[in-house]
């Protein structure tokens, strides 16, 4: 159960996952100042170019953001597999300690 924590914390802890919510509150971030300036200065001349301009980050944006999760995915198999690993020993010791107790 320990690993399994700990690998927990490691993740959370890690660059990727602070960069990946770092990139999420920046986009969040990019896209309120970018409505706020719409709706400030009105969509006018310019507003296709720049709109696909944006888009062209966001795409960017996306798709790091999904390769991140695909990277917390695969670490979230591997805690799954670890949290089993853990169930089986714990059951494991259970009779162990229970032939024992028998035992005596």
């Amino acid at each position: 159960m320990g690993e399994a924590i700990e690998t927990f914390y490691d993740m959370v802890s890690s660059k990727e996952f602070r960069e990946l919510e770092r990139l999420r509150l920046k986009a969040k971030q990019d896209e309120i100042l970018y409505l706020n300036s719409a709706l400030n200065e009105g969509i006018g001349i310019g507003a296709k170019e720049e709109r696909e301009k944006w888009q062209s980050v966001v795409s960017e944006k996306d798709t790091v953001i999904s390769e991140k999760e695909a990277i917390l995915s695969e670490k979230d198999a591997i805690l799954s597999e670890k949290d089993m690993e853990i169930a089986k020993q714990s059951a494991l010791i259970e009779e162990l300690m229970r032939r024992l107790n028998e035992k005596k």
